[in-house]
């Protein structure tokens, strides 16, 4: 599950890897819960998190991409927060007493990129990378789906950071993750659940 800002990032910061979840047939689901509190879409963000909630609630996933904490975008920011207290939420209602079983009941949660690599605290760097190299096309495609965000820009702007990641795994490209640093998490290894 990607719990994202805008309708947008998900492709963006990370669709290739959510492509290549769906192509090794898991099921993938975007969030994006940005809003401004007195606006009409202010109203439906709210309503939004609080199902958000609940769905984790309800049918809990094996994993969590979402913001970077240290991201500068306002919007991001806020989102990461709001998911981190989601998951807080969550742990608290599976019982926290047995935290062996509580961080095994618990989705893995990694943070995507910033739009220029960069957050509050220095250069976002990569724990993990999936390398994205065969679904560059379809990430490309997904985003033109976004005209009005000018989809030749982010194509532009992500090329230079996913040009960076893959050169690390001798690859054109590729999407950087790091671990969303909470106590509860269950902390597998990255290969075990992310495609590489």
């Amino acid at each position: 599950m990607a719990i994202l800002a805008h309708p947008d990032d998900a492709k963006i910061l990370a669709g290739g890897t959510l492509y290549q979840h769906q192509q090794r047939g898991d099921s993938v689901a975007i969030w994006s819960i940005t809003y401004t509190p007195d606006s009409v879409r202010g109203h439906e963000g709210a309503a939004g998190a609080q199902r958000l909630t609940a769905f984790l609630l309800a049918r809990p996933p094996d994993l969590v991409l979402t913001h970077w904490l240290d991201d500068t975008y306002p919007d991001h920011v806020a989102s990461v927060r709001l998911v981190v207290e989601a998951l807080v939420y969550y742990a608290v209602a599976h019982g926290l007493e047995d935290v062996a079983a509580s961080r095994r009941a618990f989705p893995q949660v990694w943070s995507c990129d910033t739009y220029g690599a960069l957050g509050s605290r220095g250069a976002f760097d990569p724990e993990w990378a999936i390398v994205r190299s065969a679904v560059w096309a379809q990430k490309h495609q997904a985003l033109a789906a976004h005209q009005s965000q000018t989809p030749a820009h982010w194509t532009a702007r992500i090329r230079r950071p996913n040009a960076f990641y893959g050169a690390r795994c001798h690859r054109p490209y590729a999407e950087g993750l790091r671990r969303l640093p909470l106590a509860f998490v269950n902390n597998l290894p990255a290969y075990e659940y992310l495609p590489s």
